[in-house]
């Protein structure tokens, strides 16, 4: 049985590209041997690297050291130590970066759909801290960053958020194919096929080995070019342009994607993106998410997959993650019931199914439902859906609302025969019993308050008659000594 477990490693990392020897950083590896990652590596100062096996003799990317972290942020770019981009000479850009100090690094999870590997690193640089969460499920053809920026600063602060990765495998030296840009946000490098007889890879072709960035978080920009220009863009700390400079052309490739953040002292931002491979030459696969309001305190959740304009049929086992607090509704599945894990509602999709999308509902507890559904998975075929997700907000059920009264009308009080009845027949044992400690202890009835006072006197005469009654006694009470001193 295939079986995929977690190990923390030491290593050097060694940079592959620019001149100079790497400075050692501790690490941590998830391993799988159901691939197709079979390894997953984050330092401590935020260097990252993948290894995606393609045919057994042929290894898909031995990435090591080739992707990154960084921040530009109050005039200082913070890098890892091994940082590999040169684009501003030597002294000019040294003095403007500044390495990552690692805080903590944690491995957690078993690499299933509910307890996916997850490596935690939290590092602090110049005026902000900086969380990222790196995910990856075994078996699927990706995995998943999170970059949450806290500033430490006294006053406003615009970080720029840079997630680099070099396009370049080990076999084919500094070369690689890149892709144009498809107007989705996502960029994508390919591998060489055959034997360079130039500079330039000259006498090769683009081959199907993939390596694809998707931002998973809105207002990223993007830029293809070879590792100069890419730390251009870096060193000068602006966001890069939505360029692809020699897109179809064998190069030393690098790719990045960028996000502006805008925080207040004190505040946090998070960005996400998802890293995709693939030995067939497959993108991921593009999903839609939409939730809309339907029936009182319920949710119908919608999942399109591919675009709008080529849609692509369902396959796999597409995966959804319900806020606290929703619940699914048994039967509402177009695509047949989920397995209900705890938040996680895994579908499975028939092989011959035709359909582009399915349907189910969500229903919201009391309180109401404020969260997001996000759907992952992959295709029957092992490509990755790109992550999606939708906002639900569902109100809390409303309360019934008391009657309030009508000025000018007199509250009714109740009446005597109700306050003073008493009840016949078995139902008078019944509500004799020992009380249920479950339900709240009813107000005791008049006629079962104890016989004293006013309460004794009057209870079975009405408050009128026993007051009545109480002066005739008082009034006799005084005349009796008067008569008694007339008669002696």
């Amino acid at each position: 049985m295939r079986t995929a477990h977690i190990v923390a490693v030491m290593l050097t990392v060694v940079a592959l590209i620019g001149a100079g020897t790497a400075t050692p950083a501790s690490a941590a590896t998830v391993i799988s041997d159901t691939g197709p990652l079979t390894s997953l590596t984050t330092t401590t100062d935020l260097s990252c690297g993948a290894t995606v096996s393609g045919t057994p003799d042929a290894p898909l990317f031995g990435l090591g050291a080739s992707c990154l972290t960084a921040v530009a942020a109050g005039g200082t770019l913070n890098v890892p130590a091994d940082f590999w981009l040169s684009g501003l000479a030597g002294e000019e850009a040294s003095a403007h970066q500044r390495g990552w100090s690692p805080l903590s690094q944690t491995s957690t999870g078993s690499g299933t759909q509910v307890d996916p590997f997850q490596i935690t690193t939290v590092v602090h640089g110049d005026l902000l801290q900086l969380t990222q969460v790196d995910t990856y499920v075994s078996g699927g053809s990706s995995s998943t960053t999170s970059i949450e920026v806290t500033s430490l600063a006294t006053e406003r602060l615009t970080p720029i958020v840079y997630r680099i990765a070099d396009c370049t495998r080990p076999e084919t030296g500094s070369l690689a194919y890149s892709e144009p840009p498809t107007g989705d946000g996502s960029i994508l490098c390919r591998s060489v096929e055959g034997i360079p007889t130039g500079p330039w890879g000259q006498g090769t072709t683009a081959g199907d080995d993939y390596a694809q960035l998707i931002p998973l978080t809105e207002g990223s920009r993007f830029a293809i070019d070879q590792g100069r220009g890419v730390g251009v863009s870096m060193g000068l700390q602006v966001e890069f342009m939505d360029s692809a400079t020699f897109a179809g052309h064998a190069r030393d490739h690098v790719m990045g994607l960028s996000w502006m953040l805008d925080l207040e002292p004190g505040a946090s931002s998070t960005v996400a993106l998802q890293t995709h491979y693939s030995a067939q030459g497959e993108r991921a696969v593009p999903v839609h998410v939409n939730s809309v309001p339907g029936a009182p305190g319920e949710n119908t959740v919608t999942a399109t997959f591919g675009a709008a304009d080529a849609p692509i049929a369902m396959s796999g086992a597409p995966s959804i993650r319900i806020p606290a607090g929703a619940s699914y509704v048994q039967g509402s599945s177009t695509i047949g019931e989920p397995t209900n894990i705890g938040d996680l509602l895994v579908f499975t999709v028939p092989v011959e199914t035709t359909d582009t999308s399915f349907s189910f509902r969500i229903r919201a507890a009391a309180g109401g439902v404020s969260g997001a559904v996000t759907l992952s998975g992959s295709t029957m075929g092992g490509t990755d859906f790109i992550r999606a997700s939708a906002l639900v907000e569902i109100a809390p059920t409303a309360s019934p609302t008391p009657t309030a009264p009508v000025p000018g009308v007199p509250i009714a009080a109740p009446s005597a025969s109700a306050s003073t009845s008493t009840s016949v027949g078995p139902e008078a044992n019944a509500s004799d019993s020992a009380p249920d400690p479950a339900v709240p202890a009813s107000t005791p009835k008049a006629s079962a308050l104890a016989a004293t006072g006013a309460d004794g006197v009057c209870g079975g005469v009405g408050l009128v008659a026993g007051l009545l009654l109480l002066a005739l006694v008082a009034g006799a009470a005084q005349a009796w000594p008067k008569r008694s001193r007339r008669t002696s």
